[in-house]
């Protein structure tokens, strides 16, 4: 499963939120905005969410943990390379954390990804 080293369980849905977001944006926005009325080609969700304690490093943590699923919904293939996240604690004292991970995801037409 998808894991992020977060404070206590305080935030759990903005951490989520933001996360999730932050991987459907990176994935499916173009750099200039979209005009048009078409439908995007990846729909997505969210599943599976978990709060987990594991030793990292020597220090118990606690861990949130969700499955993405991704389906491509236009009937071409779509190839994911990076998957680019932010996590944002609770409060405004710390700052969000980023992390670029280099993926190999492939969505066939109209088939779906699971990542946990």
């Amino acid at each position: 499963m998808l894991c992020r080293l977060l404070p206590p369980a305080t935030g759990l849905g903005v951490a989520l939120l933001a996360v999730c977001v932050t991987i459907m944006l990176a994935a499916c926005t173009t750099p200039s905005p979209r005009r048009d009325a078409e439908p995007v080609p990846i729909a997505w969700r969210a599943t599976d969410f978990r709060v987990i304690t594991r030793t990292v490093d020597g220090v118990e943590r606690t861990l949130y943990t969700f499955m993405l699923v991704l389906e491509e919904t236009q009937g071409s293939s779509i190839t994911l390379t990076q998957l680019d996240s932010t996590t944002y604690p609770p409060g405004f004292a710390v700052l969000p954390a980023s992390e670029h991970t280099a993926i190999l995801w492939k969505l066939r037409p109209y088939g779906a990804c699971l990542s946990t």
